[in-house]
């Protein structure tokens, strides 16, 4: 099939998946584990063989070599202890029920829950004086390094100017220094080069399908992304998780045996990779173990996992729960404590109700939070943006935006650097900044100098 000739309409499925994006048996595990791993499959070293040639500006036409091999085991991440969870504060409302939501201080005892528990709603918060006790910086200042994208390409907020234009590729992917991009062209992965300008297509595959590039910040000589051959019923995949140098050499499929459904995620400390049903792909040895929600002692009421998403440290590991075939299997979320062994369920509703996989759950840069969108199409009341204290019960989750904001729908969201801002935009050029904690809500016109949609905040 003619890449170019399909360009657009994988294009548009992209706009979509944008909006996007259990422990192991208690057994005896291998040394580097908490806890013991039961193996289902061989081993297989993930080594290529590295091409010393100097590339060219183009590199030369790559044959992927496909690794994979699976097995159950328990992961961990390297150097770190296990340590007593800090105590995180509970959600409540004001006594008048203004239904303005503060936390109580560290330690205090939470109320006695209802049963069942009731998840608490930040309803429509009016624009009076009392609601608007701490006015945050000016937008100009508070919102410096936040970026978005829109049809003419991806762009981030400058301090006291204008919004500067980063290169003219939707989705694309900066680099953790914000020298470089990674973008896709005709099914192809590019890089391009700010400072210089020059772009390079780094897979150069007319017979195969490369897509959604990510840098992975700990290993910044490699690049990550999904690849296909064209044989699936769209004609595209199904897509594996591969990878290639940022010279163009080094193409492989890192496992070839499980596609991905809801996308991956990257380990903060640059040991595995996480993808559909709780799978995780070990860089170091190149194999891949599943994660049990039942050795975390969570029920997945027949659900699968997907859409993973790492906390800053790399200790815990959210996913979304998704129904597996016509069964009407719960939706909702999981977090998976990797250095305790232990998981909580929350937010689950019965039947699930969305008809594609939502986006993964975003954590705050403290850990303290996370926050998730909702799309029911059997229950819209739930729809909206929510919270989750970490270190929370199921029905401590907080929902801070319903369908819309003040007739504004919520589009995107992303969390300031230092956490204390959570910026929540309708895909114009205007959103709501609100605080964390206090969750009190800002409304503000022309944060943005353009239409766009938030990717991060750095």
């Amino acid at each position: 099939m003619n890449k170019k000739l399909i360009v657009l309409a994988f294009v548009a499925l992209g706009l979509v998946s944008a909006m996007t994006a259990g422990c192991l048996s208690r057994v005896d595990r291998p040394e580097r584990y908490p806890e013991p791993a039961t193996q289902t499959g061989e081993a297989v070293s993930s080594s290529v063989q590295e091409d010393d040639s100097t590339p060219s500006v183009t590199a030369s036409l790559n044959t992927p070599e496909e690794v994979a091999a699976t097995t159950t085991a328990v992961f961990l991440p390297a150097g770190t202890a296990t340590v007593a969870p800090t105590a995180v504060p509970h959600l409540t409302t004001t006594p008048d029920e203004s239904a303005i939501a503060y936390p109580l201080p560290v330690n205090t005892p939470a109320p006695t829950p209802t049963d069942p528990p009731e998840i608490q709603t930040l309803q429509a918060v009016e624009k009076t004086a009392a609601a608007y006790l701490v006015t945050p910086p000016a937008a100009d200042l508070l919102l410096a390094g936040l970026i978005y994208t829109n049809s003419s390409g991806l762009w981030q907020v400058q301090t006291g100017g204008s919004d500067r234009l980063l290169i003219d590729q939707p989705y694309a992917s900066l680099s953790p220094d914000g020298s470089q991009a990674l973008y896709e062209q005709d099914f192809d992965v590019w890089i391009a080069d700010l400072v210089t300008g020059e772009r390079r297509n780094l897979t150069n595959t007319p017979d195969q399908f490369e897509s959604r590039p990510k840098w992975w910040p700990v290993r910044p000589d490699v690049v990550l992304f999904e690849r296909a051959t064209g044989e699936g019923y769209d004609g595209y995949g199904p897509w594996y998780l591969s990878s290639i140098g940022l010279d163009g050499a080094g193409y492989r499929v890192l496992d070839g045996e499980q596609p991905l459904f809801g996308g991956y995620a990257l380990s903060p400390t640059g040991e595995a990779i996480a993808f559909r049903s709780g799978y995780l792909y070990q860089w170091d040895d190149g194999r891949t173990i599943q994660l049990s929600a039942a050795g975390y002692g969570v029920d997945l009421h027949g659900a699968d996992l997907t859409s993973p998403s790492w906390s800053a440290d790399g200790s815990k590991l959210s996913w979304r729960t998704w129904p597996v075939g016509s069964s009407p299997s719960r939706m909702g979320f999981v977090i998976f404590d990797l250095l305790d062994g232990i998981g909580i369920a929350f937010h689950y509703f019965e039947p699930g109700g969305s008809d594609y996989p939502d986006p993964a759950a975003v954590w705050s840069p403290d850990g303290r939070w996370l926050a998730f969108d909702v799309k029911y199409l059997n229950d819209v009341l739930e729809n909206g943006l929510w919270i989750f204290p970490v270190g929370g019960q199921p029905g401590d989750e907080l929902k801070i935006t319903g369908e819309d904001i003040l007739g504004i729908p919520a589009v995107s969201f992303a969390w300031s650097p230092d956490g204390q801002w959570l910026l929540v935009s309708d895909g114009s050029r205007n959103g709501w900044i609100i605080a964390s904690g206090s969750w009190l809500r800002y409304y503000r016109e022309g944060i943005l100098e353009n239409d766009g949609t938030v990717i991060e905040w750095r």
